[in-house]
């Protein structure tokens, strides 16, 4: 799994690192909050699964588009499987001195 997170997302990270980089980058953090599950299975990843078979025919099933699908599904699988311990989150911040 972290072999996928270096190759697709370099720059993830804890999110107390990304807070960490806020401030140093000069901004004041207002709030985090990670997404709750349903929010990226129910909105984002089904959604976009159901749509693949039409993806690769209008493709007409071409191998890059298989490799899409693939690295789609693979990364679906391991956020089912693996979402107790990792999530998706947003982080609010303000520019120090505005």
């Amino acid at each position: 799994m972290q072999a996928h997170w270096q190759r697709e997302y370099p720059g993830v990270d804890t999110a107390s690192a990304r807070i960490d980089l806020l401030e140093r980058s000069g901004y004041s953090p207002i709030g985090y909050f990670p997404l709750p599950r349903h929010c990226w299975l129910d909105n984002f990843y089904w959604p976009m699964q159901q749509r693949f078979p039409a993806f690769l025919a209008q493709r007409k099933n071409s191998d890059a588009a298989r490799a899409i699908v693939a690295s789609e599904e693979q990364e679906m699988a391991i956020y089912e499987t693996y979402a107790a311990f990792f999530g998706y989150g947003y982080f609010i911040a303000r520019k120090v001195g505005i």
